[in-house]
């Protein structure tokens, strides 16, 4: 079962904007290994994580894509979507600032993605990012005032 596994897992792309239909047949190999009590368990929940983050990296191109579209509604949702489904995706920080960003977009309230970014994560680039983007607004409007 690892066998087949890495099997279809080494034959996804490399790129994550590409078909990942094999991910879903790697994940339910895995999740039939780790219900046995099988010597590969460490190298199946490992090769479960490299495949999720790839899913979920896909994910986060799908909604920035929705946003390029100004298809803000439905790029909000699938963000909103995609952070109840991963509470702890590695990309969550990229995701709030997405979420925020579409929220504004949509004419809806971004602060909770962005109190959370800012809480949760203030050290990472989204989070700077995002005040960045704060304090360049403060200037702009010190400037008009």
């Amino acid at each position: 079962l690892y066998q087949l596994s890495l099997s279809y897992k080494n034959q996804l792309p490399n790129r994550a904007d590409h078909d990942l239909t094999l991910a879903d047949k790697a994940l339910l190999k895995i999740e039939e290994l780790l219900s046995l009590n099988s010597p590969y368990q460490e190298k199946a929940l490992k090769l479960k994580q490299e495949i999720l983050n790839k899913q979920q990296e896909k994910e986060l191109k799908a909604i920035l894509f929705f946003e390029k579209l100004g298809w803000y509604t439905a790029g909000l949702n699938r963000a909103k979507k995609f952070l109840s489904l991963h509470p702890n995706s590695p990309l969550k920080p990229q995701m709030l600032l997405a979420g925020a960003r579409l929220a504004e977009k949509a004419k809806k309230d971004p602060s909770p993605f962005k109190k959370e970014l800012l809480e949760k994560y203030p050290k990472s680039p989204s989070a700077k990012s995002l005040l960045q983007k704060k304090s360049l607004l403060t200037q702009i409007k010190e400037k008009l005032l």
